[in-house]
Order: structure tokens, then C-alpha cells, then sequence
């Protein structure tokens, strides 16, 4: 199998949302407190890609 490793982009926010809110699920950790209802979750490509100051 072959993996390219690469910059975060829009496309991606969706499915790794989804993964992390299965594993918050699976561990009991989807509540308040928690990244479950952080606003932020889902917008990786935005967060991670923004130049810092």
C-alpha cells in the first residue's frame, strides 16, 4: 500500500470529524468538555494551514 503524506485540505475536514467524533463516542467522551462540542472541530484545514504570529 502506498501513502502520501500532504497538507491538510478542506476536503478532509468532513472525514477526519467523523473519525474523531466515533472515537469520542467509543471512549464515552461525547459531551460537554470535551472536543465534542468544540466549535473548531471540523475545520482542520483552516486551523492547521493558517500562518501563525
Amino acid at each position: 500500500m502506498k501513502y502520501e503524506i500532504r497538507e491538510i485540505e478542506p476536503k478532509d475536514n468532513k472525514g477526519i470529524e467523523k473519525v474523531i467524533r466515533s472515537c469520542l463516542i467509543e471512549f464515552g467522551a461525547n459531551h460537554d468538555g470535551t472536543a465534542w462540542t468544540d466549535e473548531n472541530l471540523g475545520r482542520f484545514s483552516e486551523i492547521y494551514n493558517s500562518k501563525r504570529k
